[in-house]
């Protein structure tokens, strides 16, 4: 009764805050200018991101491992009408990301806009536990975007302004099977900037956060994942690069893509986790690949 009530409650304050929306819309910021780093540039997201920011007339310096691929979006942008400068630098490397933001302190000046990108995904179930790959995801998708954060949270708070952005994963919200690594730093990550936010609002700082929770992406790091759910698709880069871009320009502190899944999350939330885990294995594609892949051919409910 209580679970049916809360549920209730949650729907009905997101139909009065849209509505409140379409009544008195969000007043969007001007970023234009400003200075925007943008990690994991060279990838299928990254790539969407620094031509969203660009096109909004933002300051563009984008951070990625791969030079190579850095340089063919520098020329892609260049195509565009939009200057970016690039930087080849392993973001789990505190020291190199420490170098990197001293020489961006001292050339450009003040970052208004972090937008962390970066990450890696792999296979790391119980077929193939290995504390290295562990450890390796964590250093892609945690500490690499902390590094980033903390070399230039301290300059924003002291200015007052600023805006700290990471792109997390449905992964954070809803695990899956076979994704244990992908899922615990992910959600590693979501915390982190869940009690970031929490505490800059206890300071009174002006410095906003967000976290976006993207579903299946067709990128590079889903090739190979067969989506056979009824109704579902892959979300394009460029879906995701735009909601990103609003998310900032109107100061949301998180999004979820596509809006269904925030619906979803809420509602497994509600339920046993028996039906919980079934729901997961039977809409999410990701889990059904997996489960296949590695002859997992029955799904024990009880």
């Amino acid at each position: 009764m209580e679970t049916g009530i809360f549920f209730w409650l949650q729907l009905l304050s997101v139909h009065i805050i849209q509505c409140i929306n379409f009544i008195f819309p969000i007043k969007r910021k001007s970023l234009h200018q400003k200075n925007v780093i943008i990690t994991g540039a060279a990838g299928g997201i990254g790539r969407e991101l620094a031509l969203s920011f660009g096109r909004h007339g933002c300051r563009l310096f984008l951070i990625d491992l791969h030079p190579e691929g850095l340089q063919k979006l520098k020329g892609d942008l260049n195509g565009c009408g939009i200057s970016a400068d690039v930087y080849a630098v392993n973001l789990s490397d505190q020291q190199a990301v420490k170098g990197l933001a001293e020489r961006l302190k001292r050339e450009v000046g003040h970052i208004h806009c972090v937008v962390s990108n970066a990450g890696a995904a792999d296979n790391y179930g119980i077929a193939n536990m290995d504390r290295d790959s562990l450890k390796s995801s964590f250093r892609s998708n945690f500490y690499s975007a902390v590094n980033v954060i903390e070399e230039f949270l301290p300059t924003m708070i002291a200015q007052d302004e600023g805006h700290i952005l990471s792109v997390c994963s449905i992964a954070a919200l809803v695990p899956q099977p076979g994704l244990l690594a992908y899922s615990a730093s992910k959600s590693a990550l979501t915390a982190y900037m869940t009690s970031l936010r929490q505490e800059l609002k206890l300071k009174g700082s002006f410095v906003k956060t967000t976290i976006v929770y993207p579903g299946m992406t067709k990128t590079p790091m889903t090739e190979g994942i067969c989506i056979d759910t009824p109704g579902s698709s892959y979300i394009l880069p460029h879906e995701v690069a735009g909601a990103v871009l609003d998310a900032v320009l109107c100061e949301k502190e998180e999004i979820v893509i596509p809006k269904r899944l925030f619906f979803f999350h809420r509602v497994l939330q509600l339920l046993p986790t028996t039906v919980r885990d079934a729901l997961v294995y039977y809409l999410f594609s990701y889990t059904k690949t997996y489960a296949r892949n590695h002859g997992y051919d029955k799904y024990k409910i009880c």
